[in-house]
């Protein structure tokens, strides 16, 4: 259900007819849908201490992979989340906001490749905004 939820949420922002109903409606979900996105990234950051060599529980395992993998292909409306100085990615700008927490979390996912393969993606995505 959680998924279906965040799928919907992401929708909500997604571009679509860019309608001003619908840049309304993307603008008053971008928060939330973040907020939604950093929820796994920010638990998987701070479990680590306490897991040290201990895999992540797989069902938190599978529900940051499939934030990261929605993260990856959702497309924003431009208008819905502020520009960031120097950023040129107009649908996009939801990677930018998480950026902190994609860099944390590489550091910590040295041992489970498919998050960090995930992470590193997202990553490259954020570089390309800035031109790099």
């Amino acid at each position: 259900m959680s998924y279906f939820c965040l799928s919907e949420l992401a929708s909500l922002v997604a571009v679509h007819d860019g309608s001003t109903e619908r840049i309304k409606l993307a603008q008053a979900a971008a928060p939330y849908l973040i907020l939604r996105a950093a929820l796994p990234l920010k638990a998987y950051i701070a479990d680590q201490p306490l897991r040290g060599r201990m895999p992540q529980p797989e069902s938190h395992r599978q529900e940051l992979l499939f934030v990261l993998r929605k993260m990856k292909e959702l497309n924003s409306e431009p208008k819905a989340i502020p520009d960031s100085p120097g950023v040129s990615s107009p649908h996009k700008k939801h990677l930018h906001r998480l950026f902190p927490l994609f860099h944390k979390a590489i550091s910590i996912a040295h041992d489970d490749s498919e998050v960090l393969e995930e992470l590193v993606n997202l990553v490259n995505i954020v570089g390309e905004g800035f031109g790099v």
